[in-house]
């Protein structure tokens, strides 16, 4: 059962990235994971085995899903450990990476739909693994989740955009220092004559690479000649595609406004609808952490907001989400399980807020009590596994009830 002479890696985790990994090589592969009780083949004729029976000895090379985390037994007993990403280092073509705590995935699909039109083809966290992107094609643009950048240690980008960070993950990174660490790793493997475009205020490390660090939607603007005023999005939409048109302007020169407004944002990502009435309704499912739902505020606020949040918050600090909301016209409508600490934190920062439980409560009591030009929105600030089975059915019931008013 030893790797060495398959001259196949091992693979950590028999998830996505590393189940496409055995499909190109053809299958056959040793695998190790955490939800095997006892060893068994797939249809690929791979092998899945408790993670406890891995010994290094027997493997030459480890290739790890992302999600192991750094404490793991697995990880921390490789003795040649290596990313999805440096696996697939020699065959990957010029390349953008694209990182973040939110919007990375927005900003991807707007730098493929920008770039379709010159090969480009996205991957990575976005959903589609290395293994199956095709080598050939001119530009990768990789979403890149801070526990791929972590494990990588010999891939680079050619061009690096990390979109503003707040600590996140933390029961994987340790600390906030690391997490950021992380998502800045890809600077020390860079080189002269390429660009990592950054937030400022980083500790950045010691880099070759051109390093750009931004702070508003406004300097992006101004640095890569953009006018903001031609594209149709708003608020944490419009930087992320400011961000992408900036790559394309630093490749290109070009700054394609046709093409950008063309772009669909995802389902349940500020979504919105109206209901019989003709009253706005907007559906931010998939705002699940705190920056996201900052953000969509800052989108609306310049109506009265009717805002449902709560849900799984995972432990995270909501203050700063409440600091905002004490400057803004608000009113709060507490769902899941954290709505004992919501109503806390409406009370230290005198929020107005109604305590409902469930989402359905939540949209009777707004459709009861919102004016024609109020906004009602759903940016939860939370993860839906109290309530919901995915942030999908979370949006999904959001329209079911709106229907139904």
């Amino acid at each position: 059962m030893q790797n060495r002479t398959l001259n196949k890696p091992t693979l950590f985790g028999y998830g996505l990235t590393t189940k496409a990994i055995a499909k190109k090589l053809g299958g056959g592969c040793i695998f190790f994971d955490d939800n095997a009780t006892k060893p068994y083949a797939d249809k690929e004729g791979n092998q899945i085995l408790p993670s406890h029976l891995f010994d290094p000895q027997d493997s030459q090379l480890e290739v790890t899903t992302p999600s192991v985390p750094p404490h793991h037994p697995l990880i921390k007993s490789a003795r040649n450990l290596m990313s999805e990403y440096d696996y697939f280092a020699k065959d990957m073509p010029f390349s953008i990476w694209i990182s973040g705590t939110n919007g990375k995935t927005t900003t991807t699909q707007m730098l493929e739909h920008l770039l379709k039109k010159r090969g480009g083809v996205a991957g990575g966290n976005i959903g589609t693994p290395l293994a199956e992107l095709d080598p050939k094609a001119p530009i990768w643009i990789l979403e890149s989740s801070s526990f791929t950048l972590h494990h990588t240690n010999i891939a680079s980008p050619n061009i690096y955009l990390l979109l503003p960070i707040t600590p996140d993950h933390l029961d994987w990174h340790g600390t906030p220092q690391q997490y950021e660490a992380d998502k800045l790793k890809p600077l020390l493997t860079m080189k002269e004559g390429e660009m990592a475009l950054v937030p400022k205020g980083l500790n950045l490390p010691k880099t070759s690479a051109f390093v750009v660090e931004y702070d508003s939607s406004e300097f992006l603007e101004e640095y890569f000649s953009i006018d903001s005023s031609k594209i149709r999005f708003k608020s944490a939409f419009l930087e992320d595609a400011l961000l992408a048109l900036s790559v394309t302007k630093v490749l290109f020169d070009e700054v394609d406004y046709a093409t950008i407004n063309a772009f669909t944002l995802d389902n349940h990502r500020q979504e919105e609808t109206t209901d019989s009435l003709g009253r706005l309704w907007v559906n931010d499912s998939k705002a699940t952490n705190l920056d996201a739902t900052i953000q969509a505020v800052k989108g609306y606020d310049d109506r009265f907001i009717h805002l449902i949040v709560g849900g799984d918050d995972k432990g995270a600090d909501l203050t700063p989400l409440f600091e905002l909301l004490s400057t803004k016209e608000v009113q709060l409508y507490t769902i899941g399980a954290n709505s004992e600490k919501l109503a806390t934190l409406s009370n230290k920062h005198d929020i107005n807020f109604t305590a409902c439980e469930t989402l359905e409560s939540a949209i009777q009591t707004i459709a009861k009590e919102r004016s024609q030009n109020d906004v009602a929105l759903l940016s939860p600030a939370s993860a839906s596994f109290d309530q919901f089975n995915s942030y999908k059915h979370r949006g999904e019931e959001f329209f079911k009830f709106i229907r139904n008013i």
